[in-house]
């Protein structure tokens, strides 16, 4: 499915309907949208360095995907141009914890009462409302 998602950029119409779905684009500003930041980009592609900022932002809901009515793969072409930047950009070590969490727990496990902690840490975060 790569090889032909590569090649339905130029099915997209531009009639903006995978923008409307996009649940990032109405969480942050800073989302160019899933049409400009896939679509858009890969038809101006001008250099090997040459990234789309706010791709990081996507997460992949693939309600872009549903949306098209030319049956773009608008996540899937954001998957690939994130899947090469990487193979020459390190990851960040934040975007590293929280992708392998369980190297975390394993660490934490090895500390005395590092589970405690942990357990005590969420807790109070649950209590003072700082997740939702």
């Amino acid at each position: 499915m790569n090889e032909q998602a590569q090649f339905t950029f130029d099915s997209c119409l531009s009639c903006t309907a995978c923008m409307s779905v996009c649940p990032v684009m109405a969480a942050t500003p800073d989302y160019k949208g899933p049409k400009l930041v896939g679509v858009a980009h890969e038809r101006m592609h001008f250099s090997q360095d040459d990234i789309e900022d706010s791709l990081e932002l996507c997460t992949n809901c693939k309600n872009c995907d549903r949306t098209c009515p030319s049956d773009v793969k608008v996540s899937t072409l954001n998957m690939i141009a994130r899947a090469d930047y990487f193979k020459n950009h390190p990851h960040s070590r934040l975007d590293d914890l929280l992708a392998h969490h369980e190297n975390i727990a394993r660490k934490v496990r090895k500390l005395p009462l590092g589970q405690h902690w942990a357990n005590l840490g969420l807790r109070l975060g649950s209590r003072l409302h700082a997740f939702k």
